[in-house]
């Protein structure tokens, strides 16, 4: 098992690349703790090659920072974090000198803050665009939860 300090050493050795510098960054804006993090999303939200997040999260495991999860089956590509990314991403950055096991993923020290929203725009009409706001951090299961609540809505 890899100490605090070795961890600490290698994250900001991964650091040193534009790249992963990039997805740092992203990962230190997470407003909650999140277990896993696919590839996807990575490459959604910074705009990464998906050969460059795949050798990222190897480099990951290598630390013991997270399990690099391979999609089969109907699962995608994503790491399980063995730390709270954004506890991850502070080291990296230089922020922390070393990782330790933390106990932020539970939030609540992090109860009070804003969410990170964007801004959508959906065309309903042709002539009709809505415009509506969603946390940075929106999840398929959410997605799932608002599509059942339009359901539901009275209008024919």
């Amino acid at each position: 098992m890899k100490t605090g300090a070795e961890i600490g050493r290698g994250l900001r050795g991964l650091y040193r690349s534009p790249v992963r510098k990039n997805i740092f960054d992203r990962l230190s804006r997470y407003q909650r703790f999140v277990r896993e993090t696919t590839a996807e999303r990575i490459q959604r939200e910074c705009d990464s090659n998906y050969q460059d997040i795949l050798e990222l999260f190897q480099g990951l495991e290598d630390l013991e920072v997270g399990k690099y999860l391979v999609g089969r089956r109907g699962n995608k590509t994503r790491i399980s974090w063995n730390y709270d990314p954004r506890d991850v991403a502070a080291v990296a950055r230089g922020e922390c000198d070393n990782l330790e096991l933390s106990e932020r993923n539970d939030d609540s020290k992090r109860l009070n803050e804003e969410p990170l929203m964007r801004e959508c725009e959906f065309p309903l009409r042709p002539d009709l665009k809505i415009l509506f706001s969603l946390p940075d951090d929106f999840t398929q299961k959410e997605a799932d939860r608002l599509a059942a609540f339009l359901k539901t809505l009275p209008f024919e």
